[in-house]
Order: structure tokens, then sequence, then C-alpha cells
């Protein structure tokens, strides 16, 4: 599987037991429209960690913090990767440490925002799991 597909399954696993959870609290107080409030309570709330490799990150980080230029147009991406160089940014401390380093302190150590997906395919891509769903991923069966 190739570095993005797996990154992207593993956002979307970490979307789809938020949102269940959201969306189980919704359903028991009947929140109208409890699945499309789940998604966006999901989106904006949600503190997934970065789904994107070291690798990536070495080449488009530095590109983003020498010229400040963007090489995303869809703004999705644009967002997570101009969070992402913030934060680098931000330990590198004026130099204290190496790009490489703060790269790797950031993806593994600080959080998202929040989802960087829209709305609309978030909407495309996640129903709420069955609850025999739910009970194989508690116990570790990931499908």
């Amino acid at each position: 599987m190739k570095n993005t597909a797996k990154f992207r399954a593993e956002r979307d696993r970490e979307f789809q037991e938020l949102f269940d959870e959201i969306y189980d609290l919704m359903e028991r107080r009947k929140v109208r429209h409890a699945r499309r409030e789940a998604i966006r309570f999901t989106l904006a709330n949600g503190k997934p960690r970065y789904h994107v490799s070291y690798e990536r990150a070495s080449i488009v980080v530095p590109k983003i913090l020498k010229n400040g230029k963007m090489p995303f147009q869809r703004s999705m991406p644009a967002l997570m990767w101009a969070e992402i160089a913030q934060k680098v940014r931000q330990v590198m401390c004026g130099g204290k440490m190496s790009m490489a380093a703060a790269i790797e302190f950031v993806l593994t150590n600080c959080r998202a925002s929040r989802f960087f997906i829209t709305e609309h395919y978030a909407a495309l891509r996640f129903r709420p799991s069955s609850r025999r769903e739910r009970l194989l991923r508690a116990i570790g069966i990931h499908r």
C-alpha cells in the first residue's frame, strides 16, 4: 500500500472512531440531523495526528519555509501543510533545533488543529458504524 493510501486509511479510521462516539451522543440527546452535526463537530473539534510521512514533510516544509509559497492548490492540504510548517518554525526556536529534528518532533508529538478533510468528503465517506464493527474495532480488529 502506498504511503498516501496508508495515511488516508489511518486518518479515516481515526475520524470514524471519533465520529461514532459523537454520533451516538447526539442520537441519545435527540439532536436534529445528528449525522450531519456529528460530522461537523468531528471536523471542527477532532485533534488527530498529522497523517503524512516524514519523507514527504521533509520535502514540503522546507519549500514553504524558504519561499513562503504553498505548493498546493486545494484548500485542505494547503491549510494542513501551513499548520505543520508553522509548528516546525516554532519548534526550531530560531535555529536551536535542526529543521529535520523539528519536523520529526512535530509529526511525532503534535496534534493537528482539526481533520483536514472537507465536510463534503466526510458526508460521502462516513456513516455510523454498526455495533458489530465497533466491537471488532474495540478488540483490535480493523476492517
